[in-house]
């Protein structure tokens, strides 16, 4: 064990690593909470940089006033929103305090030089995960297929697939059916599934929604499945984006007479539709057909060609 008390030099020491610590945790948070890791579209890695930040402060301090920092942990994990927010935060804050706790009471029975140097280590993790965001920012997800199926929004088409169309005809060389529902006498559509690629319709029997959880369909603009969601946001300036119930990223935007609804980050799904209301997606006010969908009307603007 190291004796912390000898040495005139060790007060200034511990200062000098108490700031950097807390300054890298402070840092770490704030970008985490301002959503600069987004663009890398890796689900909780800013959940983990402020972690491991966390983690680094207990083994480089090792002091049990750096506790209270762990409040500070939900902010990134309430960012999300809905319903899984206050989950995510208590969740957040009990295992930032059990980390602290734990790192806290390893320096005190390990060395300090190795306790300091774990702790650097999990610093220098957290700066590699910052400079990955940033590189994402300059350059976010954008997944090219090798053969793209091309959805044009502004059209409404999907492939040879084009909304408005009977579904007898849309259907044609789809291959198999997977799965399927009648519309509803509420006037919610029924569907058809083919694999990855659902097809809705309404009680006449026409197309009212096209959409696709297949990395090869991506719209005229370049944006689709795999794809980073602020990779669509500066392709499509106009989008409207919120987060779902259980926290999943949801952009919504109008170009002519139709719908463009992406979802997940990256890019799960990419669907376009007549309907100004989607009953996937809770946050534009989805449910029944007949629901007043306001920020549906959104318009996409200054697409950029591809």
């Amino acid at each position: 064990m190291v004796d912390e008390a000898a040495g005139g030099g060790w007060f200034y020491r511990s200062a000098l690593v108490s700031a950097y610590a807390v300054g890298a945790y402070s840092v770490g948070l704030l970008l985490a909470g301002a959503g600069f890791f987004d663009p890398a579209a890796t689900p909780w890695l800013s959940f983990w940089v402020v972690t491991a930040l966390v983690a680094a402060v207990g083994l480089m301090i090792g002091r049990w006033w750096v506790l209270p920092l762990a409040i500070l942990v939900a902010f990134p994990a309430a960012r999300v929103g809905g319903e899984v927010a206050g989950v995510a935060a208590v969740g957040a804050i009990v295992g930032a305090v059990l980390v602290l706790t734990l790192t806290t009471l390893i320096h005190r029975r390990a060395s300090t030089r190795w306790a300091l140097r774990f702790g650097l280590v999990l610093t220098l993790f957290a700066a590699a995960a910052v400079a990955f965001g940033g590189y994402r920012q300059i350059s976010p997800l954008d997944v090219a297929p090798a053969h793209p199926v091309a959805v044009d929004v502004g059209r409404g088409t999907a492939g040879h697939i084009r909304l408005g169309e009977p579904l007898a005809t849309a259907t044609s060389g789809l291959g198999t059916l997977s799965d399927s529902d009648q519309p509803s006498s509420g006037g919610s559509p029924g569907y058809a599934a083919y694999g990855p690629l659902t097809l809705w319709y309404d009680a006449s029997g026409h197309l009212t929604g096209i959409d696709s959880f297949d990395r090869r369909y991506q719209t005229r603009d370049g944006v689709g499945v795999g794809d980073a969601m602020a990779h669509a946001r500066r392709v499509y300036p106009g989008l409207l984006c919120d987060h779902d119930e259980v926290g999943e990223e949801e952009c919504a935007g109008r170009q002519g007479h139709t719908i463009l609804f992406l979802t997940g980050n990256p890019i799960a799904e990419v669907e376009i539709s007549t309907r100004l209301c989607y009953p996937g997606l809770a946050s534009f006010g989805g449910g029944d057909e007949g629901a007043n969908c306001p920020q549906a009307h959104h318009f996409l603007r200054g697409t950029t060609g591809r």
